[in-house]
């Protein structure tokens, strides 16, 4: 399964090492939230929201979040930092607050 976490873009002239910095601090709460526990690194991305299903179309660009996962209940909290921290080093201010809904966990073809 992958679990993939959704932040809309609202400044476009920010780097991508800006937006996931500041997005890495939302990831362990938000795969709790979806009851997701990663089972490896995950990584951010930047996509077009028109192709990314749940992004609402807020804004034209997204940030994406994806990792391996399986569901579970609960999961130590530090575990999800680490694993978070992993996909991005800098902070910095330039993502949207989140929106959980947007947030998924996702079967994957074998």
């Amino acid at each position: 399964m992958i679990a993939r976490l959704i932040w809309p873009i609202v400044d476009e002239h920010a780097g991508i090492t800006q937006l996931c910095a500041e997005a890495v601090d939302d990831v362990p709460l938000l795969l709790r939230q979806i009851h997701a526990r990663p089972t490896g690194p995950g990584r951010f991305g930047i996509a077009d929201s028109r192709d990314i299903p749940g992004s609402g179309r807020i804004t034209r660009w997204v940030l994406t979040y994806e990792c391996p996962a399986v569901p579970s209940g609960r999961q130590p909290l530090h575990e999800h930092v680490r694993l978070a921290k992993q996909a991005a080093t800098a902070r910095d201010h330039h993502v949207a607050p989140t929106n959980p809904a947007t947030h998924t966990i996702q079967e994957t073809a074998a």
